[in-house]
């Protein structure tokens, strides 16, 4: 079945002309598509805001490649910058590493400003 996945997001990459990252199903809920938008962030609480850019982002989230990770679990503010949009929303962080940051969407407090 995860071939057959695989395949199917692998020819909707050819058919939407960009390249879609195809992930282990039996780890990720959603596929990866590689942007690199704008982001300033900054974590509840502080005052402290952070300019970074994206690696990609899903249904479910966004990495944020950032120097300064913050830990899984903490909240954060985002605006991201998507061309002729921003979208601000709350995010949780799910996982850190060298690059970056992963964050979860909290959907419910996405605005498009």
């Amino acid at each position: 079945m995860k071939q057959r996945l695989n395949a199917d997001m692998l020819a909707l990459s050819r058919e939407l002309s960009f390249p879609l990252l195809v992930m282990d199903l039996g780890r990720r809920v959603h596929f990866r598509v590689p942007t690199a938008a704008r982001v300033d962030w900054h974590a509840r609480g502080t005052c402290t805001h952070h300019v970074s850019t994206t690696r990609d982002w899903s249904r479910g989230g966004v990495f944020i490649r950032t120097d300064i990770p913050r830990a899984p679990g903490e909240l954060l503010h985002v605006l991201m910058d998507v061309g002729e949009v921003i979208v601000q929303f709350e995010a949780t962080v799910a996982h850190r590493c060298k690059d970056g940051m992963g964050v979860r969407v909290d959907s419910s407090s996405v605005r498009i400003l």
